[in-house]
């Protein structure tokens, strides 16, 4: 059965990008794969609204949490958020 030119296009161009996924390069996920994306700029960033301080210290939380960000920088950053919501407020 003879395909017509579209469909051969077609089924050209998805094996392609099926290969193409297949073959392309993958990091493993880790926590210090994470930290490197990330960085530590974070830590100790003042939001400029409550709201953003909230979004930053979620972010902070999640990555203290799985162990991007080590103890020390963590407790810095609570400290840190901790005399910023106190001199607010």
């Amino acid at each position: 059965m003879m395909l017509p030119p579209v469909a051969r296009s077609l089924a050209t161009l998805t094996a392609t990008a099926l290969l193409a996924g297949c073959a392309g390069t993958s990091v493993e996920v880790s926590a210090a794969n994470a930290r490197k994306a990330l960085g530590a700029a974070l830590i100790g960033t003042e939001g400029a609204t409550a709201e953003d301080q909230h979004n930053i210290n979620e972010t902070i939380a999640g990555g203290c949490a799985v162990g991007i960000w080590a103890p020390d920088e963590c407790a810095a950053h609570g400290e840190i958020t901790r005399a910023t919501v106190s001199d607010d407020g």
